[in-house]
């Protein structure tokens, strides 16, 4: 869209959507609630989460870090960690201990630098025992206030880096609310609750590099601007200052945000776009710090330097959105679904499925080939000639037959 802001592709989606919405079902509320990158992790662990429910992270690194008598005091007092906490109302009788020992493998194969606390009650013993064992009195009573968990919840505290804890813990949130509805429990509220996610970082850490999070030609926020023109210096020295934490430029103010944003359904993103760089100065800046060679795209810099008026936009199916909310209600088929392109995920999601490929109409092998249509295949030398292309690659017997 020419001439556009994010306000003016939020409003059309949700106008658009409110006018497509399935009549049968109840009319979504609009405007959608918006929340910003950050609070998202912070509150949820994911920049996709799921509002059905509560259960938020809460962050007790005050708490945990100042307990001389903490026996994690060497591991939560180094200055990026941190120490958050999940309550699971309720949840204690759930937190099996076949559970609990596939958390810990999560944690060691995937979140080696964090520690997952899992505390639960039993007969004869409660969850406090736990915590005993590893903070003082005042500590474990000052968690047990604060958090106001109780002896039917469930407690897990995850220590460590940041970045690994929230998405840890973002998780394990999500993998608790399904065990308790696999127990006849209703953890979520019903109905389908969009929201936007908002002010994504404009870049992240890679092993010791940037990276664009959306694409290299989004807009940063107009309030960030001036930290890569004024403080680039400093800008990098505060990420690679935590390397452990793989994400944009930590969390102290001097993060570099974007107009990047996300629609969210559910806890499925089903919908994501920017305002993109109109400016070939900050076009090539941007390109600066992400080490591309501006000469890779001087056609592009060239085209901004034209003349090239503001636009934004956003990648939404809604067709894919509509059949996703059909199937989801009962009144669409899932081999309707199946043929929509790249719905594959969010519809295995929504039909509990544990592969993909129980919801794809036409699977690939491994070696990325479709079994029903042989594809791919090279392309005949007549379609060659049509489209003024030549195909490199040899061809067996087998493939020429195919391309005929």
């Amino acid at each position: 869209m020419s001439f556009s802001n994010r306000e003016g592709v939020l409003s059309l989606v949700q106008e658009l959507l409110e006018y497509c919405w399935p009549e049968h079902l109840d009319r979504t509320p609009t405007p959608f609630p918006r929340m910003t990158y950050r609070q998202a992790m912070e509150d949820y662990g994911t920049d996709k989460p799921d509002t059905r429910f509560g259960m938020k992270l809460q962050n007790v690194s005050d708490l945990v870090r100042f307990d001389d008598e903490s026996k994690l005091r060497a591991f939560s007092s180094r200055p990026d960690c941190t120490v958050r906490a999940l309550v699971v109302p309720g949840g204690g009788a759930h937190l099996t201990s076949s559970l609990k020992s596939k958390l810990q493998n999560t944690v060691r194969r995937q979140f080696p630098l964090t520690r997952l606390i899992s505390c639960s009650s039993s007969p004869g013993a409660h969850w406090r025992d736990r915590l005993a064992g590893l903070f003082s009195a005042d500590c474990v009573k000052a968690l047990e206030e604060s958090l106001d968990v109780h002896q039917e919840d469930a407690l897990l505290l995850g220590v460590g880096s940041e970045q690994q804890v929230l998405e840890l813990l973002g998780r394990t949130r999500v993998e608790l609310a399904d065990q308790l509805e696999s127990q006849g429990l209703k953890a979520r509220e019903s109905g389908f609750h969009f929201l936007w996610v908002v002010d994504f970082p404009l870049f992240v850490a890679e092993e010791g590099a940037l990276e664009s999070t959306h694409h290299p030609f989004t807009q940063p926020h107009p309030d960030d601007v001036h930290l890569l023109g004024q403080e680039p210096l400093k800008v990098l020295a505060v990420l690679f200052a935590h390397t452990t934490v793989q994400t944009i430029i930590c969390w102290d103010g001097n993060r570099v945000r974007s107009l990047h944003y996300d629609l969210v359904l559910n806890g499925c993103e089903v919908g994501g776009g920017s305002v993109r760089i109109h400016d070939p100065l900050l076009q090539g800046q941007v390109l600066d710090y992400l080490g591309v060679d501006q000469r890779s795209l001087q056609h592009l810099l060239d085209a901004l330097s034209s003349g090239c008026p503001p636009h934004a936009g956003i990648a939404l199916a809604v067709l894919k959105l509509r059949l996703c909310v059909e199937a989801y209600s009962g009144t669409a088929s899932i081999r309707d679904m199946s043929f929509v392109p790249g719905l594959d995920r969010l519809l295995s999601l929504i039909c509990h499925a544990t592969s993909i490929r129980d919801v794809i109409a036409f699977p690939k092998t491994l070696e990325g080939k479709d079994p029903m249509s042989g594809a791919p295949v090279p392309i005949s030398e007549q379609e060659q000639k049509l489209y003024h292309i030549r195909s490199l690659a040899p061809m067996d017997d087998t493939c020429a037959e195919s391309a005929q």
